[in-house]
């Protein structure tokens, strides 16, 4: 939200890492806050577990018909086969579709790029290095590797080019919402390729994803009981105490 709406989130410059103390943030934390009241959104701390299994295992109505439990579920590219129901008498009981993540504005759209993190240690003896080195290079350069493991693992390649690859242009083509849907995932991950983002890395910046997630959460379970005449403080309570907790876990 920070991204797609211009507003300050963190700075890996020297000075004020922590930035999203602002009034834009705190609006949309606000309508997230409101939106759980209403029972529109949870979170999956708030709920005690994957919000995907609202969305995979359906209710049931008083009529005895299926009642689903959650329209949308945002996930990972890796974790689409978990956002699809389990079969019933060898069908799927409903195919899934996949979107790009929302934007709130088309002017300026952006998806976060996150995933697995390789580290190259450091040894004694620089044959152990330069061979760690080539190794990690392969795995992230060549084309045919790229392909096997998208395949394999869900995760999107980190190359464009292993779109144009045989054999994974042929695990694209089989997407659809039932048995092949992390080839859709992939496909639709591929396709907002030109919106991705990455936040900046520095020392704190994880404590940063944490305290505003837990900030998050807390606005959350705490609007229903919070007087609407104090909620605003309640807001500015929380953003003020989640920059100190940044700050804290740094030494700042």
């Amino acid at each position: 939200m920070c991204e797609q709406l211009g507003s300050p989130y963190t700075s890996a410059q020297d000075g004020n890492h922590f930035l999203f103390n602002n009034d834009t943030n705190k609006e949309f934390v606000k309508r997230f806050a409101d939106w759980h009241e209403k029972g529109y959104v949870t979170t999956q701390e708030i709920y005690g577990a994957y919000t995907s299994g609202l969305f995979v295992e359906q209710g049931v109505n008083e009529d005895g018909t299926a009642k689903q439990r959650s329209y949308m579920s945002i996930g990972s590219s890796a974790g689409a086969t978990h956002q699809r129901p389990d079969k019933v008498n060898g069908e799927y009981p409903f195919e899934v579709g996949i979107t790009s993540i929302p934007q709130a504005n088309d002017d300026n759209k952006k998806v976060i790029s996150q995933g697995p993190s390789l580290c190259m240690f450091y040894d004694k003896d620089p044959e152990v290095v330069e061979a760690t080195w080539l190794f990690m290079k392969f795995l992230t350069t060549n084309v045919s590797f790229q392909a096997e493991f998208g395949e394999a693992s869900g995760y999107v390649p980190v190359l464009k080019s292993v779109a144009d690859d045989p054999l994974y242009a042929d695990f694209l083509a089989s997407a659809d919402g039932g048995e092949f849907i992390a080839a859709l995932s992939a496909k639709v991950c591929l396709e907002q390729a030109d919106y991705y983002y990455t936040s900046p890395a520095f020392n704190g910046s994880s404590d940063a994803r944490d305290a505003v997630g837990e900030l998050l959460q807390a606005a959350m379970v705490n609007w229903k009981t919070t007087p609407a005449a104090d909620r605003d403080a309640m807001i500015d309570r929380l953003f003020s105490n989640a920059v100190a907790d940044c700050k804290g876990a740094i030494g700042e």
